[in-house]
């Protein structure tokens, strides 16, 4: 991936990375995570649980916010606290 920055490219790669190491593809835990990643991560599930797919409804923000908080370990608990704004306002 020429060009790509190296904190873009973490993104891409580790974004399905969760604190407890139970997540792929590497298996990486916390502080193996940046803060880029584990934003990332929660904005991913976010919009994965708000959009329409074929095989599912969307979800309120709301719904998908406590879907989030419920990952408990598996997230970082601050960023999770700070998007709760953020899954108030989409549309």
């Amino acid at each position: 991936m020429d060009g790509l920055k190296p904190d873009m490219l973490d993104m891409v790669v580790h974004h399905h990375e969760y604190l407890d190491g139970s997540g792929y593809p590497h298996g990486l835990k916390a502080s193996e995570l940046s803060d880029l990643v584990r934003t990332m991560t929660i904005s991913d599930i976010f919009g994965a649980l708000i959009e329409k797919r074929s095989y599912k409804p969307a979800l309120s923000g709301e719904t998908a916010y406590q879907i989030i908080k419920d990952m408990g370990p598996k997230l970082d608990p601050d960023l999770v606290r700070e998007f709760q704004p953020i899954s108030r306002a989409h549309f």
